[in-house]
């Protein structure tokens, strides 16, 4: 895609990809939440963490439940078994389930610091394949979910459009560190967005204000709630694997669903349901959904990738979602949560080589059907406004929802400090160097050639007069001739949509005559080194005006 000549910052769908590669994440989708617990809990003030085996292999059993009913918390283990569940004080039972297993519970008395337990799971002695009979509480929750898809797809066939703003934090932490300190965060940004979707699939987010700690540049700083990789889809697509949701239409022919607890939510009845593969060779998901009692409104979705779904480097993928009303029954992400781990392999140079990230993001403010669509819907995912990273410490005090931990705010600190750290003299020189043979290949900066000798020169780009003005200005010095070259020109924006741009320059400059073979190419290096230069020059004064336009999008 061609240049746009704008202060506003355009990413297409590849460029997204590359953006979430800078930040050591690959953006395969945000689905991701909490379990709804409570109104009033008290505060969590400690965790019961640990790992899950099979009593006759010893290996760890990924992908089983870990419950607490008491607090209504509830977990996935991981690929290597492994859980964590927040939860206060007290004496607790803690029960772990997973299909092929008998259900084992054990009675933990926790402190007040966190406390490690592991569990042990009996396998059933007959094999999940040969079962024809289904329990009667699966039946139950058979019905359960084919409402659930049915109401889902009432609410969507009655929206037209919606209109959303979320905050965003996106973590990643050195997992050779303690997790408790600063030194463990590695990288954080901030942003804020505002969202539109529109029926079938069209979306796009405006990053209107972002940060992020010093040791990431802003222009790197992408990260926004992305297109929501959602269960209200029939298929996800995540990379190379096209996944059934399991809220699809055709769901129930792929997933097998059983009652694990029955939940008062805010005086709400609400069924968490096991949400298991019916075969583990296809790419599926596994782990937990939460459906209201009557109104058959999901409420939250806890869930992992299946062994089928590998991705190079990554493991312990994670979605969690959570749902609220946001008004006339209209049940929509509140909280989304995507985390994951990442195995680098080789040591890089000021990369750790095993981190793990956490994606975060907080939606609210709904608005349903209002139309006003942005003009470039359909062409950009994410578009960066002018004034993103102009927004005061004030201002983001006031509009973060979600405020920073003791840790984060402590790691912004000492990452800033790290990186404003005076630069050593050799590293100055080793930069200054670079630079030079960077700006070298520029031949409006500087260029060599047999005609003009040595040039050297400057340009200057200004974009404030307003978003649809660009006014440009370039001169520069040829020593053998020993004359000034200049050139100025201004562009104007008549239309966004059709980026239409009409403009104008006025220029007084050695040229050269443009060839079939290498119409682009600076010959400075040749004629330097090689004295050889194949190219025809001539002086040229005057004007030019062009017209520009799109004729069609992505182009």
């Amino acid at each position: 895609m061609r240049d746009i000549p704008s202060r506003t910052h355009r990413i297409d769908r590849s460029n997204v990809v590359r953006a979430a590669l800078v930040l050591g994440v690959l953006h395969i989708g945000l689905i991701a939440g909490v379990s709804p617990v409570a109104a009033q809990r008290p505060a969590v003030r400690t965790a019961i963490e640990g790992a899950v085996y099979d009593t006759v292999s010893g290996r760890p059993i990924p992908f089983a439940v870990v419950s607490i009913t008491q607090a209504a918390r509830s977990t996935l283990t991981d690929s290597r078994g492994r859980y964590r569940l927040p939860v206060e004080a007290g004496t607790w039972e803690v029960q772990v389930r997973k299909i092929g297993y008998r259900m084992a519970s054990v009675t933990v008395a926790i402190s007040s610091e966190d406390t490690r337990r592991d569990l042990f799971m009996s396998p059933l002695p007959f094999e999940l394949a040969t079962i024809n009979v289904t329990a009667e509480a699966d039946d139950f929750a058979t019905r359960i979910m084919r409402q659930a898809i049915a109401r889902k797809n009432d609410l969507f066939g009655r929206i037209h459009d919606y209109h959303y703003d979320a905050y965003i934090k996106f973590i990643v932490r050195d997992l050779a560190k303690d997790r408790d300190s600063a030194e463990s965060v590695f990288l954080i940004t901030e942003s804020q967005t505002s969202a539109y979707w529109e029926q079938p699939d069209r979306y796009q987010e405006v990053i209107t204000a972002r940060r992020q700690s010093t040791n990431l540049p802003a222009e790197n700083n992408l990260v926004s709630v992305g297109q929501i990789v959602n269960f209200n889809t029939n298929r996800i697509d995540l990379q190379k694997y096209s996944v059934v949701s399991p809220t699809a239409d055709d769901a129930l022919d792929h997933y097998r669903y059983h009652v694990l607890d029955t939940l008062d939510v805010a005086g709400r009845t609400v069924f968490r349901l096991a949400i298991e593969p019916k075969s583990n060779a296809a790419p599926l998901f596994v782990g937990m959904i939460d459906v209201a009692d009557s109104t058959f409104d999901v409420l939250a979705v806890d869930v992992a990738t299946n062994e089928a779904i590998r991705f190079d480097f990554f493991e312990n993928l994670r979605y969690r979602q959570r749902l609220a009303d946001f008004g006339d029954d209209h049940w929509m992400p509140e909280e989304i949560r995507f985390s994951g781990e990442l195995h680098v392999g080789v040591p890089l140079p000021g990369f750790p080589e095993h981190i793990s990230f956490e994606h975060i993001a907080s939606l609210r403010e709904f608005r349903f059907d209002q139309g006003n669509a942005p003009v470039t819907l359909g062409e950009y995912l994410v578009v960066v406004d002018d004034d993103a990273d102009d927004i005061d410490s004030t201002t983001w005090r006031e509009r973060r929802v979600a405020p920073l931990t003791d840790v984060e705010q402590a790691a912004y600190t000492r990452i800033d400090s790290i990186e404003n750290r005076p630069t050593p003299f050799g590293t100055k020189l080793l930069t200054g160097a670079l630079g030079t043979i960077a700006l070298s290949g520029n031949p409006d900066f500087f260029h060599f050639n047999r005609v003009e000798g040595p040039y050297l020169g400057a340009g200057w780009t200004w974009r404030g007069l307003s978003p649809d003005v660009i006014l440009r200005a370039r001169a520069g010095y040829a020593f053998d001739r020993e004359d000034w070259q200049h050139r100025y020109g201004a562009q104007y924006r008549l239309s966004e949509r059709r980026r239409l741009w009409v403009g104008a320059s006025y220029h007084e400059q050695v040229v050269n005559r443009p060839t079939f073979v290498s119409p682009g190419e600076n010959p400075t290096y040749l004629a330097l080194f090689a004295k050889f230069d194949p190219f025809d020059y001539y002086r040229e004064k005057g004007a030019s005006f062009f017209v520009s336009t799109k004729l069609v999008n992505f182009t």
